[in-house]
């Protein structure tokens, strides 16, 4: 077994008992968030897409839908962030050039609705609105970062900044 993938293993085994850990502590949530983007970090930087985003979403059912008590839609909210992650997960891959930088997107936007986005809907004060909205927000940024990457990426505009 190669080290990457041992590593991805150990990864995959070690912090979800952290999260745990920290889930149950006075240390914020806040700590608990940039452990799991550094994880997920190391875990992309292995060049797999998509083992990152199934850290997302295990370590999201692991402690979030498992150990706190989910209200009502909780799983049905989980499922829908998921199915949309996946939609613009092959929307950007397909789209996209540069892979270190549609992987860095794809598992950005990935934490941001596995592990914001649930916390919208099973906070009871929040509505379907407030997740619409962040759903929105987060086609548009994917948008103008593949329109970005797009005209940086073109001959056109290449060969113009060489020549200035």
């Amino acid at each position: 077994m190669s080290v990457n993938r041992t590593l991805i293993i150990i990864l995959l085994l070690v912090v979800p008992l952290l999260e745990l850990i920290l889930e149950t502590s006075s240390i914020s949530f806040l700590l608990n968030l940039k452990i799991i983007y550094i994880v997920t970090l190391a875990i992309m930087l292995t060049e797999n897409t998509r083992w990152a985003i199934v850290y997302l979403f295990l370590s999201t059912i692991f402690v979030e839908l498992i150990l706190v008590e989910p209200v009502g839609l909780g799983a049905f909210v989980f499922l829908l962030a998921w199915i949309i992650t996946n939609l613009i997960f092959q929307f950007v891959t397909l789209l996209s050039e540069d892979s270190f930088a549609h992987r860095a997107i794809v598992v950005l936007i990935s934490g941001i609705l596995i592990r914001h986005g649930i916390f919208l809907l099973l906070d009871q004060q929040s509505t379907l609105l407030e997740f619409s909205s962040l759903l929105v927000n987060l086609l548009f940024l994917v948008i103008i970062i593949w329109l970005t990457s797009k005209v940086i990426s073109s001959r056109n505009v290449y060969s113009k900044f060489r020549t200035i």
